[in-house]
C-alpha cells in the first residue's frame, strides 16, 4: 500500500503508526489474500482484538456518562457497537477507500457493512498493538463515541465528547450480551 494512503488513514484515525505493517494488515480483507497475495495476513486477528477494545471503551464510557441501570448501559453499548454504526464510522474516517479487497468485493456499489465495520475494529486493534490502550481509547473516543454524540471527527479532535447519550432507537444488534 502506498505511503500516502497510509498517511491519510493515520490522519483520519488521529494516530501515527510506528509499525505501518500493522495498519496495512488492518486494511487487508481476507478476500484480497485469495486473489492477490496469500502470503499476507488478513485483518481478522486485529478485528478480534479491536472488537474487545470497543466493548471495553464503550462500556466504560456508558458507565461514566450514561445515567441508568444495566439495560440503559446495554442500549448505549448496543447503539454504538452494532455493524451499521461501526460501518458508518469507517466511512466517516474514509477507511473504505483504502481497504485491500478482492476485485469482486471492490466492484460492489457499496462494500458490505460487515467488511467496513470489521475494518474499523481492525484499525482500533492495530492502534492498541502499536500505541497501547490510551491511544486506542483516544481513537475510539474521537471517531466513534463523539460521532455518536453528534460531534464531527474534526470537532472531537479539538474537544472531548459531551458524554450525553443520544436519544435514538437502538440499531440492529451486532452481538448479544446476556
Amino acid at each position: 500500500m502506498q505511503a500516502k494512503n497510509l498517511e491519510n488513514v493515520e490522519s483520519e484515525a488521529g494516530f501515527r503508526f510506528s509499525d505501518r505493517n500493522l495498519l496495512t494488515r488492518a486494511l487487508t480483507h481476507d478476500s484480497y489474500l485469495n486473489e492477490k497475495n496469500p502470503n499476507l495476513e488478513s485483518n481478522e486477528r486485529l478485528e478480534f482484538l479491536g472488537d474487545a477494545v470497543l466493548d471495553l471503551v464503550v462500556s466504560y464510557d456508558g458507565y461514566r456518562n450514561v445515567p441508568g441501570g444495566e439495560r440503559v448501559l446495554h442500549s448505549h453499548w448496543e447503539r454504538l457497537t452494532n455493524d451499521a454504526n461501526l460501518a458508518e464510522t469507517a466511512d466517516a474516517i474514509d477507511l473504505t477507500k483504502f481497504l485491500l479487497l478482492s476485485e469482486g468485493e471492490r466492484r460492489k456499489s457499496l462494500i458490505e457493512e460487515s467488511i467496513r465495520a470489521g475494518a474499523y475494529e481492525a484499525v482500533v486493534g492495530a492502534i492498541l498493538v502499536d500505541g497501547g490502550y490510551d491511544a486506542a481509547t483516544e481513537c475510539v473516543d474521537r471517531t466513534l463515541i463523539s460521532q455518536a454524540n453528534g460531534h464531527s471527527v474534526e470537532e472531537s479532535g479539538k474537544a472531548s465528547h459531551s458524554g450525553q447519550a443520544q436519544n435514538s432507537p437502538a440499531l440492529t444488534r451486532r452481538k448479544s450480551h446476556s
